[in-house]
């Protein structure tokens, strides 16, 4: 059986080659730009689901570390076999033991080969089940110094956060371009982001002072090519039910 995963982790990685087009975010460091166990508004409680998967031929230590807000980081290590996949369930509580925080999850290795990380957070406050969105881990190496996001929405029934995670050892000033539908400028916002910490802007129409509207988009930038992670959710008021947008960099 262990064979057959080694041809398939070959083959894997043959194909992977050829389809250059796929979205490539494996590394050595691999950022989750957020991950929550908490409340969060309209009696949303949010949980975060983490899979963490080894496609190389040989078993990784894997050190995951959350940087939490408003608090000391919390780190743990563990291994994942070769072609594995590990499942962590509500990682913040079960693997970092903590009831109630949120933060950004930062996944490295100290070999050359690198590895991919992928969550879900849900939302597990509504009687009708749960409401999850999917949130790709992506490496550091693939990350640039703008994240833009479109189709944000808050009206509808509908409100808009948005999240700048650092992964970076320096603080980074982040300038975010506030554009509508028409990409005409609506706010310009500048933000500080702290070294290896996430910074998210709740109900992003009041907070900046916009008007609610379909087809908001972000344009966020840093100065002197620091990368970051950024991300926008929109989530239904009525549900909780969220979809996660990250940030793409089409003028890097």
């Amino acid at each position: 059986m262990k064979c057959t995963r080694n041809l398939l982790v070959v083959a894997t990685l043959f194909f992977a080659a050829a389809a250059a087009w796929a979205i490539d975010i494996e590394g050595t460091a691999v950022v989750v730009p957020v991950a929550m166990h908490g409340p969060g508004a309209l009696g949303t409680s949010w949980r975060t689901d983490l899979w963490i998967s080894n496609w190389t031929m040989g078993r990784q230590e894997v050190t995951a570390t959350l940087y939490r807000t408003g608090g000391e980081p919390v780190t743990t290590t563990f291994d994942v076999g070769s072609g594995d996949t590990v499942e962590l369930r509500d990682v913040v509580l079960s693997t970092f033991g903590l009831a109630n925080a949120k933060g950004m999850i930062l996944l490295t290795v100290d070999t050359p080969s690198g590895f991919q990380a992928t969550a879900r957070i849900y939302n597990v406050g509504n009687p009708m089940g749960e409401f999850g969105q999917f949130v790709p881990g992506i490496a550091i190496a693939r990350l640039e110094q703008q994240a833009f996001v479109a189709g944000l929405a808050g009206v509808d029934g509908n409100r808009a956060n948005f999240g700048i995670a650092n992964p970076n050892d320096l603080d980074v000033d982040v300038t975010v371009y506030v554009l509508d539908s028409h990409g005409d400028l609506l706010h310009t916002e500048e933000m500080m982001v702290g070294a290896t910490s996430v910074v998210q802007v709740n109900d992003l129409f009041a907070a900046l002072g916009v008007p609610p509207q379909r087809g908001l988009q972000l344009d966020m930038h840093t100065a002197g090519g620091m990368p970051i992670y950024g991300y926008a959710s929109v989530v239904r008021n009525d549900t909780g039910d969220a979809i996660f947008i990250f940030g793409t960099s089409p003028n890097n």
